[in-house]
């Protein structure tokens, strides 16, 4: 059960994925106003609205997966173009050797 002053952690979902850590001002139903520790700045966060975690370590862990998933197809792209990019490199190294 969440109380006034307890800390809460969000995940950052747009670009990099990141945690923000919140810290509970008050409680109204299922809807909590907070403080973002960072900016200082205060937000009504609803539990229909995002997902909010107790630990930091547990918002910290899905982050790195929901990052890793967006980073992926980057990974498959570049491992493509450098393979294209050695077998040409492998194909000019091979007509130059067998004109000499």
């Amino acid at each position: 059960m969440r109380k006034v002053g307890d800390r809460i952690y969000t995940i950052n979902e747009s670009g990099k994925k990141y945690v923000r850590r919140w810290k509970i001002l008050e409680i109204n139903g299922n809807q909590y106003r907070c403080e973002n520790k960072r900016t200082h700045s205060v937000s009504v966060l609803s539990e229909d609205e995002v997902k909010i975690y107790d630990s930091k370590e547990e918002a910290e862990k899905i982050a790195g997966e929901m990052q890793r998933k967006a980073d992926k197809p980057k990974r498959i792209i570049f491992t493509i173009w450098v393979c294209i990019v050695l077998f040409f490199v492998a194909m000019f190294l091979i007509m130059m050797f067998k004109g000499m």
